[in-house]
């Protein structure tokens, strides 16, 4: 794929995206996408198939970018990293992002997400490979950590990755209807554990 396919197919990506965001993914119409994306239908349908296709690689897309738009900035954080506290600053500087109320209804709309990913095989398959890729690009982060002695060498990084993916994800539980449980609290009992898990 050409460097122009490649930005075509991304402008139709996120004009679809923009579709979903705005009236839902039984609203998308392909006629709408192309002239938002500035393209004919027909590239849509060269790129995509059609439009339960489109439909599951916008939402896979918009997955990825919700889950994973953090993980290059954090990356960078550790990687100037030297000392085991400066990794924990780094983490507590990127869970402090994370965690904010303001990205409440991202959280909440992930979780619809891979709530309709069970009625549909593809997007299912689609949503797991993004999920390994972000929890693989998560745990090298922590690896990279460990083989600078900034985290303990018994760390398993994958695991590591998976249960902080799972907190982020997990949260949005306790963001519906009024505050049962402080999600201040919650946050500091976590990240209690994780750094158990990861620091001496």
């Amino acid at each position: 794929m050409t460097k122009d396919d490649a930005a075509t197919k991304e402008r139709i990506l996120q004009s679809a995206i923009n579709a979903i965001d705005t009236h839902g993914e039984d609203s998308l119409r392909i006629v709408d996408v192309a002239h938002d994306a500035g393209v004919s239908q027909g590239m849509i349908r060269y790129y995509f198939g059609d439009r339960e296709t489109l439909v599951v690689a916008a939402m896979t897309a918009r997955f990825r970018q919700r889950y994973g738009f953090m993980l290059r900035e954090f990356a960078e954080m550790a990687s100037r990293c030297h000392t085991p506290d400066e990794f924990r600053e780094a983490m507590v500087q990127a869970m402090s992002f994370v965690f904010v109320h303001e990205r409440r209804q991202v959280r909440l709309e992930r979780n619809s997400d891979i709530g309709k990913a069970k009625n549909h095989p593809e997007f299912a398959e689609q949503i797991a490979e993004e999920r390994n890729a972000l929890c693989r690009d998560l745990a090298a982060v922590f690896e990279s950590a460990k083989e600078r002695g900034l985290i303990k060498e018994s760390v398993n990084s994958l695991h590591a990755a998976g249960l902080y993916m799972s907190f982020s994800h997990g949260i949005s539980l306790w963001e519906l209807g009024p505050e049962f449980l402080s999600q201040q609290e919650l946050l500091a009992m976590f990240q209690e554990s994780l750094f158990a898990v990861l620091f001496d």
